[in-house]
């Protein structure tokens, strides 16, 4: 893990904490063109992408409508509020 790393690298007072938020992800001035928004990032961007890269137009529509479906549960009026990860990590470099 990083503590590993950091203390191997000379660092000391190692502190790692999580942090959790609600973070915006596609945005629109209405619900419907935030959720266009988020589908199409999700669709362009990360695994989902290189997962349909060389799929057929109607496995994207099919995987599309999933996606919007699953982010219409989201809260948000003009963006797609999604859950978001963190590691906040802060060390000493006694070096410096």
């Amino acid at each position: 893990p990083i503590s590993r790393i950091l203390t191997a690298a000379g660092f000391t007072d190692i502190a790692i904490a999580p942090f959790d938020a609600s973070v915006p992800f596609g945005k629109g001035e209405t619900r419907d063109a935030a959720l266009d928004d988020a589908v199409e990032m999700t669709l362009e961007v990360g695994p989902l992408s290189r997962a349909l890269a060389d799929q057929p137009d109607d496995i994207r529509a099919r995987a599309s409508a999933a996606v919007r479906a699953a982010f219409a549960g989201c809260p948000g009026e003009r963006s797609v509020m999604i859950d978001g990860a963190a590691w906040i990590v802060t060390a000493r470099n006694p070096a410096s």
